[in-house]
């Protein structure tokens, strides 16, 4: 998982991103003692949950929403659907009613249009 710069100083300038890496590092274990421990993984005891959270808080570690969201996939509820030459009106029409079903089945549908590929 990754993480937002932690504001620096009074400056309001991010500093160096935070990462599980360095938290682990840190406190000489795994990383993925670290992610457990941040998400509250019930394997990771008590003790050692709220250490590496304290150093967590002390070296300014935020978790990245975006991050989170792609660790938890399908589950989150987000749907990309990625087309290009929405020109043609049936492709518009198709993204508009995939679009809509999404939505009604609870999902957060996302359309992006990207640039046609150059034939050659």
């Amino acid at each position: 998982m990754g993480s937002r710069p932690a504001p620096k100083g009074g400056s309001g300038l991010p500093s160096k991103t935070v990462r599980l890496t360095d938290i682990a590092q840190s406190l000489g274990i795994a990383v993925s003692t670290v992610s457990m421990a941040i998400s509250g993984d019930p394997r990771i005891a008590e003790s050692t949950r709220a250490t590496v959270k304290l150093k967590a808080d002390e070296l300014g570690f935020r978790p990245n929403p975006t991050a989170q969201r792609l660790l938890k996939g399908f589950n989150a509820g987000e749907v990309a659907l990625v087309m290009h030459d929405l020109d043609q009106g049936i492709l518009t029409q198709t993204a508009g009613e995939i679009r809509n079903e999404l939505a009604k089945r609870g999902f957060r549908p996302t359309i992006h249009i990207t640039p046609a590929l150059a034939d050659g």
